[in-house]
């Protein structure tokens, strides 16, 4: 699973960004992409399309109730969020 950002953490080019498909360094020619509401950080255009594809063949809905999924997680934000302990459903990790 790649690493999510949210908006406001630093840019592509930080110390210590991975590219989400290869996990090779992300330098200042990287991508940073949004999929499904999350941030993604590639080294270039190619590991961004492959990605991209690989997320569009999972399913959109979360794998444990109806809402969406959020980036490449197959889970929704209350799953991922742990509010789902009180629902009776599995935490996320």
């Amino acid at each position: 699973m790649g690493q999510i950002r949210q908006p406001q953490t630093p840019a592509v080019g930080a110390t210590g960004a991975r590219c989400t498909c290869c996990g090779r360094s992300v330098t200042g020619s990287g991508v940073t992409a949004a999929l499904r509401g999350v941030l993604f950080d590639y080294c270039g255009a190619d590991c961004r399309g492959r990605h991209a594809q690989a997320v569009d063949l999972l399913p959109a809905g979360c794998e444990l109730c109806d809402d969406s999924a959020v980036g490449d997680t197959g889970r929704c934000d209350r799953h991922l969020d742990g509010e789902a302990e009180v629902a009776g459903y599995p935490l996320a990790g």
